[in-house]
């Protein structure tokens, strides 16, 4: 059976800004620099049949994906289709400006709808469903019968779109699944080649002492 490990960025410098990035291509800040080599280690003790690595082409998941794709011995196949949601009219504001600019969007995510419908500009939520969706169709199809193991990196909201296809729940707003910067999440595939989640967001491997402040 296959398994999928999920490892969501680590902290880019626009993260550090609570600014959002959709698109745009900031890299990773220090601590996503310490945070991307934790999680290098902690994949190179719990791995143990690495088959592939895929990563967004975005260069936040790049530099998380490189101290991986070194541990392992693996080389990253950069796939577009694995980017972030376009935030449209969003992209490098905080949330609080978004709701400055667009307060009607308070009431939508209160009553827990997605907000990437009604964000000027935004990618439709059904074509970002269908890529994400083709993307990780094309990974198990290719990797489903080797019976190891295939580490994608890349966004919170790839992550969320895809578990919510597998859930069958496709429009779940971005506050029901959170993905930590450089967390890890873990899809394993029963005997009848459904997956299921296994591990959800875990972050125990970034509870150093020596993290940069």
């Amino acid at each position: 059976m296959l398994r999928l490990w999920l490892i969501r960025h680590g902290q880019s410098t626009w993260n550090a800004a609570r600014r959002l990035q959709g698109r745009a291509d900031p890299p990773l800040s220090e601590l996503g620099r310490w945070q991307a080599r934790r999680v290098a280690e902690t994949l190179t003790a719990r791995v143990e049949h690495p088959l592939a690595l895929y990563s967004s082409d975005q260069r936040r998941a790049m530099e998380t994906a490189e101290p991986i794709a070194a541990a392992l011995g693996l080389t990253i196949h950069p796939d577009p289709r694995l980017r972030e949601h376009d935030m449209g009219e969003a992209t490098g504001r905080t949330w609080e400006e978004v709701l400055e600019k667009y307060p009607h969007l308070l009431e939508i995510d209160a009553a827990g709808k997605s907000v990437l419908p009604h964000l000027p500009g935004a990618e439709p939520p059904e074509a970002a469903r269908a890529r994400i969706t083709d993307v990780f169709d094309e990974i198990v199809a290719r990797h489903g019968a080797e019976g190891g193991e295939v580490i994608v990196v890349a966004h919170g909201g790839v992550f969320r779109t895809y578990l919510g296809h597998i859930l069958g729940l496709p429009d779940l707003p971005t506050l029901t699944l959170r993905f930590g910067n450089a967390s890890i999440t873990i899809l394993e595939q029963n005997e009848h080649g459904n997956f299921y989640i296994a591990v959800l967001n875990e972050r125990c491997h970034l509870w150093k002492e020596d993290a940069p402040s």
